[in-house]
């Protein structure tokens, strides 16, 4: 497994066959698991210049 947010590093990882996660997934996983609030964490992550599309954030929420 291998974590990732380059666009491009995520590509060569999979190419290569790698299992790829990303911040979101592990803050999701987390969310799950009742570590931290997945609503807050995604306000705080874009407070701090962290950018996500409006529709994946909203898709996340939903799921929660």
């Amino acid at each position: 497994m291998i974590i990732l947010d380059d666009k491009a590093g995520r590509q060569i990882a999979s190419e290569r066959g790698l299992r790829i996660i990303g911040l979101l997934g592990i803050v999701k996983d987390a969310a799950q698991f009742g570590l931290l609030d997945l609503r807050v964490t995604f306000e705080r992550l874009q407070e701090a210049g962290f950018w996500v599309a409006p529709s994946l954030l909203e898709r996340l929420l939903r799921q929660q």
